[in-house]
């Protein structure tokens, strides 16, 4: 287990190799969907602005959870090209967030 995980080249084959081990889950698709904040979206009662990079390495499109965040009145999900996980840069060449 833990000479593929340092083998990782992506998140996803890490989580693979290493957290779904340790977790004890099936699959790395069922361990991102237990984590995910989609099972709570049902429940937001105030408006939500959810900003979502599309290439974004961490939270990936398939993770999005795109037909619960449109079922709820409450949220708006934008999502943008290019980003990061937890920041946005401004321009190539940004020394701050």
């Amino acid at each position: 287990m833990y000479s593929y995980a340092l083998q990782s080249l992506s998140v996803r084959e890490f989580d693979e190799h290493a957290t779904c081990m340790v977790g004890k889950y099936e699959t790395v698709d069922t361990y991102y969907r237990r984590c995910s904040s989609s099972t709570y979206v049902q429940s937001v009662s105030v408006p939500l602005l959810c900003i979502s990079a599309l290439d974004d390495p961490v939270c990936t499109t398939e993770a999005i959870p795109w037909d619960e965040c449109k079922a709820n009145k409450n949220i708006v999900l934008a999502t943008v090209k290019h980003g990061g996980h937890l920041a946005f840069f401004e321009g190539i060449t940004a020394s701050s967030l």
